[in-house]
């Protein structure tokens, strides 16, 4: 089943104008590439301890994000997931999906952040999405603006990132951390985002990352969670083989699908806690750390 999602994925990808296997493999010959990761985080991948959940088989590769080939397909991945979301859009180009949905839940979280915490044109969110390369956006763990920093565990996806930023400069910071430990200074941001990253988690993980994210928070304080639906029609909608064969590369969904995440969120002790449907197949779930 993994095999077959793959091929699936993949061939309706390249359908659609996505040149995923020839830019997979360009990447994967770019001679920069190892040299980047080792500068950056070869010694930290060495001596990072990750858990368990991270290193088993997901997406279809047996070493889950640990390895090139998730990396170098890391973009085409995140073109093929925007497009499926406006799938009656003929003509939609991947990088017009990917700014539609980028857009959706910004939006919604400059909204919170000024009905409930910090007033969002006193911050820099320029960075958050910035760019189309999915390193960058959709597939970062948190994205804190001002500084900017984007933390992966995998250091393999940060190399491709790194090289991009290298390639053209945004000033960000790239760290290989988990976000259940992120070693920032506590109440030290406005903005903390979970980017499609949740539904990848058991629900223990999940758990962790909030209380951390509530920690690094400043009072007053945004967290954004976008990710899928699971009240989404189209998710609901979803046929059966389909499902199965998503199912077969995602081996948390069941969890992130039964968790209140709006509960858990309120008992780690954020409040004005909401959801909204950001995009036919996501929602972006707001909180805010109280001020006092």
């Amino acid at each position: 089943m993994k095999i077959g999602a793959r091929k699936v994925l993949i061939d309706n990808a390249e359908k659609k104008g996505v040149a995923w296997r020839e830019d997979a493999e360009a990447l994967l010959k770019d001679r920069r590439l190892p040299n980047t990761f080792s500068r950056h985080f070869g010694v930290s991948h060495a001596t990072m301890d990750y858990p368990s959940y991270y290193t088993q088989p997901f997406h279809a590769y047996e070493d889950g994000n640990l390895n090139w080939l998730a990396a170098a397909e890391v973009e085409s991945a995140t073109s093929a997931m925007c497009l499926r979301v406006w799938p009656k859009d003929a003509g939609i180009k991947p990088e017009e999906a990917q700014d539609r949905l980028r857009d959706s839940y910004q939006k919604e979280a400059r909204r919170h952040m000024q009905e409930h915490g910090t007033d969002p044109s006193r911050q820099d969110l320029n960075t958050w999405g910035a760019r189309r390369e999915c390193p960058r956006a959709t597939s970062v763990g948190v994205f804190l603006p001002k500084p900017s920093r984007v933390l992966d565990l995998s250091p393999f996806f940060l190399a491709v990132a790194q090289l991009r930023e290298e390639e053209a400069p945004l000033g960000l910071t790239y760290m290989h951390a988990k976000a259940e430990e992120t070693g920032l200074p506590s109440a030290s941001h406005h903005l903390a985002a979970l980017t499609f990253i949740v539904h990848e988690l058991p629900t223990a993980a999940t758990t962790a990352i909030a209380k951390e994210m509530f920690r690094i928070l400043k009072p007053g304080g945004t967290l954004a969670i976008t990710d899928n639906d699971p009240r989404s029609p189209v998710i609901q909608g979803l046929p059966k083989p389909i499902a199965l064969l998503m199912k077969s590369t995602e081996p948390f969904s069941d969890e992130y699908f039964s968790l209140d995440m709006e509960a858990m969120l309120e008992e780690t002790g954020f409040e004005a806690v909401e959801t909204v449907a950001t995009d036919p197949r996501h929602r972006t779930i707001l909180a805010t750390k109280p001020r006092s």
